[in-house]
């Protein structure tokens, strides 16, 4: 059913996942070469185990250094082959993601300005007040604790049980889980 009123056309998201396999990168476009439309978008998904959240106000798009120091500060600097691009602000939040720089060169180069990173990562469960949330996939592991807030937030880069298991109980011990 149509609104009465206004013009709400909606909004074309194109979505495109990156994963990184053992071999190297690995994605599958198969409208790459195809023009976006007025105000579409091609969203892509970044899989990458070397992921982290940060203060939109510590990454300014900018100041692009400031970010890889933000980045290298957590233990996760750049390797030559790889550059940092981040998702746009939601909640004060950014990702900043490594990624390829030759992977991130040719989505630049095919989509331009209409090209927004996203992660797992940036998932909101829908209740927050207390909770965690894990996704498996791609071999890494998504774990985001809440109390209220944002407490913690990381990707283990396995999907093994054994591994999964020894963080939550290490969180265990930061965070009165069994009441989440």
């Amino acid at each position: 059913m149509r609104p009465v009123t206004g013009n709400n056309l909606p909004k074309t998201i194109r979505k495109v996942s990156i994963q990184q396999p053992l071999d190297g990168h690995s994605f599958s476009l198969p409208e790459l070469r195809e023009p976006l439309g007025e105000g579409e978008v091609a969203e892509v998904e970044m899989l990458m185990p070397r992921t982290m959240l940060a203060p939109a106000a510590m990454c300014d798009p900018a100041d692009p250094e400031r970010a890889r120091a933000w980045f290298a500060a957590c233990g996760m600097p750049l390797r030559d082959d790889e550059c940092l691009v981040a998702s746009d602000p939601a909640d004060g939040i950014v990702a900043l993601i490594a990624a390829r720089r030759d992977v991130v060169s040719l989505l630049r180069e095919t989509w331009g300005g209409a090209l927004r990173f996203t992660t797992p990562l940036l998932h909101e469960p829908p209740q927050r007040e207390t909770c965690v949330w894990i996704h498996r996939t791609a071999g890494m592991t998504w774990v985001k604790v809440y109390d209220k807030e944002l407490q913690f937030a990381e990707v283990l880069s396995s999907d093994d049980d054994t591994e999964l298991l020894y963080l939550l109980e290490r969180l265990g011990g930061q965070f009165p889980l069994r009441d989440y």
